[in-house]
């Protein structure tokens, strides 16, 4: 999570006004709030915790793959697209995190079978069919989006772009859009069924590796500037105050 907070105050002020870094930092912080709504997750025998855990998971599913396709419309060429179209996709988006808030099955939430151990127990009578169904439409719509962003991606090697770009649109559809799938799929699992703890942890965690290493690509941060400025005086200041 410092992790993330981190990275989204790096590129995000480091050059504000650029719609690379503002797509990007949005991405950065759906992951940051599907990290905490886990967090919370592992609280979720105490009543206090179950609305946090409702709320900031569906933001961050919700509006994940929506940036992921904007960010495929502004990277490696701007396409011609339009804003109405993209002001639908996050209404459709915001529409399907306020269902899920919502309606959301409270008392479900602490009935939670844990998987692999408990699948024996799995009861289909047990599960809210109207809210399995309203997810059932939230990973379809993602699916759909993540199919048009490896579209847009991929037409970008009909242009005349230059070869490292090339290399990072690559990365992004053989790697990046297979895993933000995948997040997106077990994030929508968690709510259903209790994954051990930090499975999904290692997930995110590749994830936040895959999402520095396209700042790097993207050269959306200066190398120098991050290592003096978040590594090297931050630590050399801790240890001298310790």
């Amino acid at each position: 999570i410092l992790l993330k907070l981190t990275l989204g105050y790096i590129v995000w002020t480091y050059n504000s006004k650029s719609n690379l870094n503002r797509i990007l930092t949005l991405i950065i912080l759906c992951i940051l709030l599907i990290d905490v709504s886990l967090l919370f997750n592992l609280k979720t025998g105490e009543q206090k915790y179950f609305r946090a855990t409702i709320v900031l998971g569906s933001l961050g599913l919700s509006f994940f793959t929506p940036l992921l396709f904007t960010l495929s419309l502004f990277y490696p060429i701007e396409k011609t697209f339009r804003r109405g179209h993209l002001f639908a996709l996050y209404g459709i988006s915001l529409l399907f995190s306020g269902l899920i808030i919502f309606s959301f099955p409270v008392y479900y939430i602490a009935e939670k079978i844990v998987i692999p151990s408990d699948v024996q127990n799995i009861s289909l009578k047990k599960l809210p069919f109207a809210f399995v169904s309203l997810y059932f439409l939230l990973s379809a719509y993602s699916v759909v989006l993540l199919v048009l962003t490896t579209r847009n991606l991929t037409r970008s090697f009909r242009e005349d772009i230059i070869p490292y770009e090339k290399l990072t649109v690559k990365l992004l559809v053989i790697i990046g859009l297979p895993l933000a799938y995948l997040i997106s799929l077990v994030s929508v699992i968690n709510y259903f069924f209790y994954i051990p703890f930090p499975w999904i942890g290692f997930l995110l965690a590749a994830f936040t590796f895959f999402v520095v290493l396209l700042i790097f690509r993207f050269h959306l941060v200066d190398v120098k500037r991050l290592i003096n400025g978040v590594i090297f005086f931050p630590s050399l200041i801790a240890i001298l105050v310790f």
